[in-house]
């Protein structure tokens, strides 16, 4: 089970049909299993309605909670759970997988981009990640030289495909901090410093308006203060 397409969250609805589901007897005797998808996008009602069956769950049932943000999950919860943490394949391995779904397709950008997920690579191939991938550069190359229209970009991000922009941001900052500190002669210099304290403040920001994304998020007026903020960080 995961949200519904037109909704954010999890709702309390989908999780007490899946209880209801867990609580009949499986046809053949069996075993029966459900999985939550994405669960730490549960609203707090729907993590309360979870509850009961976790406490007292029906006899042979498997429920399986999946999050990449375990840290999310009430502590109510994740205390009445059993933690598995399954570890992402090598870089060498996910390109192999992936390359042997497409070998026509320029991988290694993608799975940068998705931290190095193999699936989340091909959910953002199919969402023309390319020509986003071209604008967020151009529009990086830009705020650099204060040539970006703030406002304009700001509303062109609200209303096209904000997570994944601010999941571009994310990577392309790590990988900017990391080359600074491995290259540390860049780090010489006060502006360097404040650079690169700039750039934490940026990604703290930006991290902060994906799991705000869920909630009513002035989408506009957030990705216009993060593109000041990044703006003022560049500047440095």
């Amino acid at each position: 089970m995961a949200r519904a397409e037109d909704s954010k969250q999890l709702q309390i609805d989908q999780i007490r049909a899946i209880c209801d589901v867990l609580a009949f007897k499986s046809y053949r005797g069996g075993y029966k299993a459900a999985v939550v998808a994405t669960a730490d996008l549960m609203t707090a009602n729907a993590a309360n309605a979870l509850l009961k069956t976790l406490e007292e769950p029906p006899p042979q049932s498997l429920l399986i909670l999946c999050s990449a943000r375990p840290s999310r999950l009430p502590a109510t919860i994740v205390s009445r759970c059993q933690r598995l943490t399954i570890a992402a394949p090598s870089r060498a391995a996910a390109l192999d997988w992936l390359r042997a779904q497409d070998a026509d397709v320029a991988w290694n950008d993608l799975l940068e981009f998705a931290s190095g997920a193999p699936l989340r690579a091909i959910e953002l191939r199919s969402t023309a990640f390319d020509e986003l991938h071209r604008d967020m550069t151009q529009s990086i190359a830009q705020l650099a030289r204060g040539a970006l229209d703030i406002p304009g970009a700001a509303e062109r991000w609200a209303r096209d495909a904000l997570a994944t922009r601010l999941e571009w941001i994310e990577t392309w900052i790590t990988n900017s901090i990391r080359g600074a500190v491995l290259n540390s002669a860049g780090l010489q210099s006060s502006g360097g410093i404040r650079k690169i304290r700039g750039l934490y403040g940026v990604l703290d920001r930006a991290r902060g308006m994906r799991l705000e994304l869920a909630s009513s998020l002035n989408a506009q007026l957030a990705a216009e203060e993060l593109l000041l903020r990044a703006e003022a960080a560049l500047a440095a």
